[in-house]
């Protein structure tokens, strides 16, 4: 018998959370192959079908063509995105099932990793980088200085 990492847990005399709803989370079907598809691929094809159709007049009307990209997810992406979440959220309450079922937490060794990537991004996404980075358009700072916007990424995490 294959013994997973929760019943790993169990044997070193680990409690595993409980979970609301364990029984309506163990019925959840996977989706098709197709479906999946369809659902992440259609509001984008879509979106960029609406983007060709609008990019013209838009432009002629002295909008830059950024804006018929806005136009296009005002009109074509986001409706059909929030009647994918609308379909849905009905089927979730007809079956008393949580629209996202949240049945695992986020192992610390993965918050160890990603916690610290993702606030690295957000450094270097400000323009910032050290001198051995550097590239054109970005500003140059010492490594010091580097850590010290990080910290205060940190702390903007937890106001």
């Amino acid at each position: 018998m294959r013994v997973g990492p929760a019943h790993d847990s169990l044997r070193r005399g680990h409690r595993l959370p409980q979970l609301p709803r364990l029984a309506a989370a163990a019925r959840i079907c996977q989706l098709s192959f197709v479906a999946l598809v369809a659902l992440h691929i259609a509001p984008g094809g879509l979106g960029a079908l609406a983007y060709v159709a609008l990019a013209g007049t838009i432009e002629a009307a002295g909008y830059p063509p950024l804006a018929a990209l806005l136009v296009a997810i005002a009109l074509a992406i986001l409706p059909i995105e929030l009647a994918i979440l609308g379909v849905a959220r009905s089927r979730a309450r007809a079956t008393n099932e949580p629209l996202v079922p949240f049945r695992e937490p986020l192992p610390a060794r993965s918050w160890a990793w990603l916690v610290p990537v993702l606030l690295i991004a957000a450094v270097l996404a400000s323009g910032l980088r050290t001198a051995d980075i550097k590239s054109e358009g970005s500003t140059a700072i010492s490594t010091t200085q580097m850590g010290e916007a990080i910290l205060k990424e940190l702390q903007a995490l937890h106001r």
